[in-house]
């Protein structure tokens, strides 16, 4: 009988941290559902950076070209009509590779 006085003190411990730990864990739910929306974002944002990555070479290449002054010199015809050759080119095996790439995994860090 001499530790029945020091159970009761325990169990009223122990009911005191179960109910903590529900106070806890329903916090817990509620941030991480506060955050699904944030980390649906970043998603986004990442998936958008890896695809501009891989085609802004061609996208400022395909600009230039656009300002460039016009002329009527040949050379410069045939210089033009080589770099369209080679972006298209490239722009080919960019579409081919995206395309038949799979999905990026969810253990790959962006950075």
């Amino acid at each position: 009988m001499a530790q029945r006085p020091k159970i009761i003190p325990l169990a009223e411990r122990r009911r005191l941290l179960l109910a903590r730990s529900e106070q806890q864990r329903q916090q817990m739910s509620a941030e991480l559902d506060n955050l699904r929306p944030t980390a649906a974002w970043v998603e986004r944002g990442y998936s958008l950076v890896h695809t501009l990555r891989s085609v802004w070479p061609l996208v400022a290449t395909a600009a230039g070209l656009l300002v460039a002054t016009k002329g009527g010199s040949i050379f410069r015809s045939a210089g033009k009509i080589w770099s369209l050759w080679r972006i298209g080119r490239k722009f080919i095996g960019l579409w081919r590779r995206g395309s038949s790439a799979s999905a990026p995994s969810e253990d790959r860090s962006p950075f």
